[in-house]
């Protein structure tokens, strides 16, 4: 807490900092009025910020779920800053996941691309968007390989054609993808990385490996809101993953629908908490 009040009163207006901060507050403090202020503040101080605006409509989206208000948001943002194409690609996100416009979202990725065409993050958020929610395969892939060659060293585009190498069933590939991504990942992003080399590891100590890690993540309040891999654990059950029921007690934890301690009715789970020192 002291940290972030630090870093939020050196620099009031980075969106990094207050949407971390969000996370923290609302994970550990339950409190959300303040996030909220904190954010009016930040608009106040410096409302020529495309991020801070951006980054108050997500937070009205995915933490407050105050999904009108973020609409507003978004459009205030984009009204202001046409071209930024982070807020473009953030508002097609929500759009696509909150609104269920997928043709609005598809507009709005071509727009951010226009802008942007080298951004590695859209680029993958877009493959996503196409293996997700369009369900075309091609177009997916494709675009998830110019996110890597676009940024080599970045992890999530990495991370991310690797999950989608894994449902498609490329899991020796899909496997080494996802162990050249995880030592780049951070706080979700690995959290779903390391469910995904559990979920599909081929050996004890594989699963124990990435188990140990979720575990650890977890422990420090590293949640996905938005975390959903149904579709995924129904195919792991039909191939014969040893603990299916606790890869969808996993699902529910990491998305902050139930608290951690369910988990403490599986072995494999209280075998692994023993371990860490």
């Amino acid at each position: 807490e002291a940290l972030f009040q630090r870093a939020i009163t050196a620099d009031p207006g980075n969106a990094v900092v207050l949407g971390n901060y969000s996370l923290f507050r609302t994970a550990l403090r339950k409190d959300h009025e303040q996030m909220d202020e904190l954010y009016r503040r930040a608009i106040e101080a410096d409302p020529g910020n495309p991020l801070t605006l951006g980054g108050y409509a997500t937070f009205l989206s995915d933490v407050r779920k105050l999904d009108d208000q973020a609409d507003k948001a978004f459009n205030r943002a984009l009204a202001a800053f046409p071209d930024h194409a982070p807020t473009i690609a953030a508002y097609a996100r929500f759009l696509a996941r909150t609104r269920q416009d997928h043709d609005g979202a598809e507009t709005l990725f071509q727009r951010a691309l226009a802008a942007d065409p080298g951004n590695s993050t859209i680029l993958c958020d877009y493959g996503v968007f196409a293996w997700t929610i369009r369900g075309d395969d091609p177009r997916a892939e494709a675009f998830l390989q110019k996110a890597i060659e676009a940024d080599p060293l970045a992890a999530a585009p990495r991370g991310a054609y690797a999950a989608y190498l894994l449902e498609r069933g490329y899991t020796e590939k899909g496997l080494a993808l996802l162990d050249e991504a995880i030592p780049g990942l951070p706080g979700e992003t690995l959290l779903r990385a390391l469910f995904l080399k559990y979920a599909h590891g081929k050996s004890d100590d594989a699963r124990a490996e990435a188990l140990l890690g979720i575990h650890d993540l977890l422990e420090r309040w590293i949640r996905c809101p938005n975390f959903d891999r149904s579709r995924e654990i129904r195919c792991l059950g039909e191939i014969g993953h040893p603990q299916p029921d606790l890869l969808a007690a996993l699902i529910r934890v990491i998305a902050a629908r139930d608290d951690m301690d369910v988990l403490d009715r599986f072995p494999a789970w209280t075998s692994v908490a023993r371990q860490k020192p």
